[in-house]
């Protein structure tokens, strides 16, 4: 999957911009240097989604990310404690045992490894 690449006006908020791009299922966001990670509410319950971010100082498309879900594995751990608070029971949002439950499993253990290791 690729980049989405857009004009992104000065002074606007990180979330704001999620906010507008995901919709309503945006609840709460965090910057991590390069990554974004954002409690998104979707049908089952509150996920994650992890989305990296690339500006462009001289450009018309200034702004770009590329999102994944908790549920991809992707490879990137630095998810605040306060999101990962305030995300559902991965029992909630899939089957045990399944591809996607095992994914998430293995993203929250790492993002929390991460934070006890601080």
């Amino acid at each position: 999957m690729g980049w989405t690449f857009f004009h992104r006006e000065p002074g606007l908020k990180t979330l704001d911009v999620f906010k507008k791009e995901f919709g309503a299922g945006v609840l709460d966001g965090a910057s991590n240097g390069g990554q974004f990670y954002m409690v998104y509410q979707a049908k089952e319950g509150k996920l994650a989604i992890v989305c990296l971010i690339q500006y462009r100082r001289f450009d018309t498309f200034n702004f770009g990310y590329k999102d994944m879900s908790e549920d991809m594995g992707p490879f990137y751990y630095n998810c605040p404690e306060r999101i990962l608070k305030q995300l559902d029971p991965l029992e909630k949002l899939w089957l045990p045992n399944s591809w996607p439950y095992n994914e998430a499993k293995k993203w929250r253990e790492k993002c929390w490894e991460n934070i006890k290791g601080r």
